[in-house]
């Protein structure tokens, strides 16, 4: 829907159709002219506006981060004690980085962990833009995973044997008729 016209502007508008294709053309770039002054001297006001403010101490310094804050902006993407996470969430971009190594779409991605479209559009783009760091802390992880799980892999290696032997004097006629009842209820 466009706007009401003026009657002022609807008789500039008439003028201007009474012009010659030249004339239209001049006119046109008179204005872009006027406008583009008009825009520079707002913004040289507005520069004296903020160094009038700076010099009465009105203004509050700070990083990007407490002006996004101060905004309202949150990141989606925030470091926390377990790495790269998504704000709000106990997701971290690794458990993204295993579904995108598994070539999951990120639709997919976004459903699976029940996630809005500005978070794994941010996360994507996160990623995108700083895929050395990430990928290097991605690797890093899934050293460290490993690791942990044969150190456990292997503590509990006795443990796993101790289990699958029976402990008790006389479990061994038990496993042995349990042994017979499971034989004969499975199919041959």
């Amino acid at each position: 829907m466009s706007q009401p016209v003026s009657p002022r502007l609807q008789q500039a508008i008439e003028i201007a159709d009474a012009l010659s294709p030249d004339e239209q053309r001049q006119l046109i770039e008179i204005v872009r002219r006027r406008l583009l002054q008009y825009q520079r001297a707002e913004l040289v006001r507005e520069v004296a506006e903020a160094r009038q403010a700076y010099q009465q101490g009105q203004v509050h310094h700070g990083t990007v981060a407490d002006l996004m804050n101060e905004l309202g902006f949150q990141p989606t993407v925030v470091r926390t004690d377990r790495g790269l996470s998504i704000a709000g969430t106990r997701i971290t971009l690794y458990d993204i980085m295993d579904y995108l190594a598994a070539d999951w779409p990120p639709d997919l991605i976004r459903d699976w962990f029940d996630l809005t479209d500005r978070q794994i559009a941010d996360v994507m783009d996160y990623i995108e833009k700083n895929r050395a760091q990430v990928e290097a802390e991605y690797r890093l992880i899934l050293q460290e995973t490993e690791e942990i799980r044969r150190y456990w892999e292997a503590r509990n290696r006795e443990r796993f044997a101790q289990i699958a032997k029976p402990t008790k004097p006389g479990q061994e006629e038990i496993r042995a008729k349990l042994a017979a009842w499971k034989a004969r209820l499975e199919p041959a």
